[in-house]
């Protein structure tokens, strides 16, 4: 047996600590026409085949975690479900339900539903986080599903701009490290979370929704325009939006961000690679998108993240509680959680049959609501599952909606 890494016991004692509530992940792709029984379990051995860790649960012995090997029963991972007609307020019911299923104990925790409808198809995959982040699902695991001549490698570029010698880089270097060490200190040590949310219902349950689906072209040329990356782009849309929805003009408001810790060119090898960045953001003077961009680049361009993420993990082997509260801690002065995928994937097909959409759903841990975008040929899905009964999503949508037209 092999005993579990950081980021993957990390997620095994979230899921302990809350378990309705666990950064589960959910991928869904649409199809043009319906997909059959004997494609699932095929693609299902292919995955398993290729990536064992599938095929293993994992096992808590005296504090020590270890993923163990059992023997797969491929009928417990999959459900197909045929429906007559499609409904889309039908369907995201539906959506809503596989989301608040709780993944079955004792057998490895990933399952795909199959939702056949007469004209198209959705292929929805679950899984824990302890089996992988989504870099290696969409990289590593779709591959199995679509074909390998069918996804291309994502190009992954550094963030390091610096040109220059040596003792320059190193001069910059210090100072971006500087500045995000103060910026993460004033957040653990001094911001104060203002409640821009309702509190959750009581044994609330997570509920999800279609924000918008945005033009990749339009976007773009928008980042062009304002001279920031897409991400900046996309996160100042959100904080804009939730400003809207606060209706505060001073308020601050903060989140964890996904950042890949995979080296530009690198090979996929480990499951899980990524660090949480912290943000908290003043939402009352000076223009969003520059200061989102300046924060942006303060974490790209230090080692801050890669060396906080090195001591925590020797923290972890000496501490595991301690680690846990500390995550705890920051994510409930978050009011959201955030990610940002870029596929680059374009004209697919499973099963000779071609893929319309690719979007994703992360369940919030101790947020109150997790924002994800997916980008997938010309269009971008934004979505957020959040606590039942913290916010109006049609007057969020509404905000979002507004945010986009003053573009």
């Amino acid at each position: 047996m092999d005993l579990l890494d950081f980021h993957d016991s990390l997620f095994y004692y979230m899921k302990e600590n809350n378990p309705n509530f666990s950064n589960n992940v959910l991928g869904i792709v649409e199809i043009e026409g319906k997909i059959d029984e004997t494609f699932v379990i095929s693609a299902l051995k292919k995955m398993v085949n290729k990536y064992p860790k599938f095929s293993k649960v994992i096992e808590n012995q005296n504090g020590n975690l270890y993923w163990k090997s059992v023997k797969i029963n491929y009928k417990n991972h999959y459900k197909i479900i045929t429906k007559k007609k499609y409904d889309k307020k039908s369907h995201y019911k539906l959506i809503e339900k596989i989301v608040n299923r709780k993944l079955r104990k004792n057998i490895p925790k990933h399952v795909w539903y199959v939702i056949n409808y007469p004209s198209r198809c959705f292929v929805i995959t679950k899984f824990s986080h302890s089996y992988g982040d989504g870099d290696f699902m969409i990289q590593n695991v779709l591959k199995e599903i679509f074909g390998e001549s069918n996804v291309k490698d994502i190009e992954r570029k550094s963030s390091n701009t610096n040109s220059g010698n040596i003792i320059m880089k190193l001069w910059w270097g210090i100072y971006y490290f500087i500045v995000s060490l103060l910026s993460i200190l004033y957040f653990l040590f001094f911001y104060k979370k203002e409640e821009i949310f309702d509190p959750p219902k009581k044994n609330c349950k997570a509920k999800f929704k279609e924000v918008y689906i945005f033009d990749l072209l339009f976007l773009k040329l928008k980042k062009n325009t304002l001279n920031v990356s897409m991400n900046d782009l996309l996160y100042s849309i959100l904080l804009k939006s939730l400003k809207k929805y606060a209706n505060k003009e001073n308020v601050c408001l903060s989140s964890s961000s996904m950042m890949n810790l995979r080296k530009a060119g690198e090979k996929i090898k480990t499951a899980n690679d990524f660090a949480f960045v912290m943000f908290s953001t003043n939402m009352g003077k000076g223009n969003i998108f520059e200061k989102i961009h300046r924060q942006m680049n303060y974490y790209k361009r230090s080692p801050i993240i890669p060396c906080i993420t090195n001591v925590l993990k020797c923290l972890f082997h000496f501490s595991c509680p301690l680690v846990i509260k500390f995550i705890n801690y920051v994510f409930n002065k978050n009011h959201f959680g955030y990610s940002n995928y870029d596929t680059k994937m374009e004209n697919l097909y499973i099963d000779n049959k071609k893929v319309k959409s690719i979007e994703n759903i992360v369940i919030p841990y101790k947020q109150d609501v997790f924002f994800s975008l997916v980008s997938y040929h010309n269009k971008l899905k934004l979505n957020m599952c959040y606590k039942e009964g913290i916010l109006d999503e049609e007057r969020f949508i509404k905000c979002v909606e507004e945010v986009i037209s003053e573009l």
